[in-house]
């Protein structure tokens, strides 16, 4: 029996089931019949329960499922199926206790109920025929964090007799020891110390529990005392930015350690935005929002009243904001204004256009699913209703909107659709999708649709064009 099929027999069990949430229809209508996407061919092998999307050996995006995969003997082990998105469609299948991936690197885990023996590390690219490379590390539970660029990792030992951990980088021309942090627990190091690396993992930056920030080398032996720093801290343009009880700071790191003090008078809570040169933070008390140059050369001034809350940035900093606080509807949902246009009541996820000249938002979404009515409307013009009950929606290269409509709760009843707003018309991608990817750079979607097996089943449609 198929998905459709038990849904809709689970319905007639309940009495009947009622696919219309809203009486009123949406100004754009839906034109043409359904397409039959329950009859696509499966990508999955089985009930996937995790989308991912990644890029292999051949510089090209590669479908990540996790699934319960059939063994040679009958059973079934989870494990991740990855399969490239091009031809000739080769595939894996990926098995250790942990999988990690990092976009482009596949970090497989294996460790042993005996601590004593060492732990198995295994770096795999997708689709690469060369041997991968093992590494063998302290047996027993442990923390792991790869670089960025994935060029190597750090390994600690969860054990209260680790002394050091160790920087390894991935082709075994550099690797070396530190000392565990002050302060920091070895059996919980991640809990009472931070561990970063740098944006190009020249560099790790280790905070430990009395808040002095180290640079340790990635490279060579070389380590660099940034002072005692408060809990938040982030890199950006060379230096590091850092938020707390003394305000907005920079140090640089090229050695020096220069340090800017960009505001001194207020304590930093949050770092909300970076954008160029200027820096948008929130002070205590009561979490007010502040803007500054990040070189210090000008007082930080406050861009939004007291009562008004940041919702997005538009062009040329242009701020749209709530009159409702975070904590009024649940996943923030409220209010929205540009300057003096309420343009949103009750809603989420609100965005430019791709010319700017109009705002999309999803409206009466102050609900647990975060689902809404999907509303644009020109800057400061009257709003339409584009689609009911959206869950994600995203504009296409063409200025079509693509949208996973109906989608009040999960069921067969959920699409995926174009729509077209100087049209005024919404044409079907597919029917039964509970969720979707848009795959970059194609007219490609990959569909979730519903499966007995209590995951999802996965199909790839091709979005058609714009008439």
């Amino acid at each position: 029996m198929t998905a459709r099929a038990v849904l809709l027999a689970a319905c007639l069990g309940w009495g009947g089931c009622s696919y219309t949430f809203d009486s009123s229809a949406p100004d754009v209508p839906l034109i043409g019949d359904a397409p039959l996407t329950d009859s696509l061919p499966r990508l999955n092998r089985g009930p996937a329960s995790a989308l991912g999307i990644i890029i292999g050996v051949d510089k090209k995006a590669w479908l990540e499922l996790i699934e319960n995969l059939d063994q040679p003997d009958g059973s079934k082990r989870k494990g991740t199926h990855v399969m490239s998105l091009s031809p000739p469609g080769r595939e894996e299948f990926l098995y250790a206790d942990e999988v990690i991936d990092t976009y482009l690197i596949y970090y497989l885990i294996d460790r042993s109920l005996d601590p004593t023996t060492p732990v198995k590390l295994t770096y795999h690219i997708a689709g690469d025929p060369k041997p991968n490379d093992v590494f063998e590390l302290p047996g027993g539970p442990g923390f792991f964090l790869p670089m960025n660029v994935p060029e190597g990792f750090l390994y600690f030992q969860k054990s209260a007799d680790t002394k050091d951990y160790v920087i390894q980088l991935r082709d075994r021309s550099f690797s070396r020891k530190l000392p565990v942090p002050d302060g920091a627990d070895p059996a919980n190091p991640d809990g009472t110390a931070s561990f970063v690396f740098s944006y190009n993992d020249n560099w790790l930056f280790v905070r430990d529990a009395k808040g002095e920030l180290i640079q340790h080398s990635t490279r060579m032996e070389k380590d660099i005392d940034l002072g005692k720093r408060p809990p938040i801290f982030y890199e950006y343009q060379g230096r590091i930015l850092t938020c707390g009880p003394d305000g907005l700071r920079t140090v640089s790191l090229d050695g020096k350690v220069t340090e800017t003090i960009v505001d001194g008078d207020n304590q930093c809570d949050h770092l909300v935005s970076l954008r160029g040169n200027t820096v948008y933070y929130s002070v205590l008390p009561a979490s007010r929002l502040l803007r500054v140059p990040l070189d210090g050369s000008a007082k930080p001034v406050e861009p939004l009243a007291p009562q008004q809350r940041l919702l997005t940035f538009g062009p040329k900093d242009v701020i749209l904001y709530s009159l409702d606080p975070s904590n009024r509807y649940v996943h923030g949902a409220g209010d929205g204004w540009l300057g003096d246009w309420r343009f949103m009541n009750r809603g989420l996820d609100v965005r430019y256009s791709t010319d700017q000249k109009k705002l999309r938002w999803l409206e009466n979404a102050a609900q647990n699913s975060g689902v809404g009515d999907l509303l644009s409307a020109p800057l400061n013009g009257t709003s339409m209703v584009l689609a009911r009950n959206v869950r994600d929606y995203e504009e296409l290269d063409d200025g079509r909107v693509l949208a996973n409509s109906n989608r009040a709760f999960r069921g067969i009843q959920n699409r995926l659709i174009t729509i077209d707003e100087d049209k005024r018309e919404a044409r079907w991608v597919a029917d039964g999708a509970v969720g979707y990817a848009h795959l970059a750079g194609t007219n490609d979607v990959l569909v979730e649709l519903l499966n007995q097996g209590g995951g999802f089943d996965l199909v790839r449609v091709t979005i058609p064009p714009k008439p």
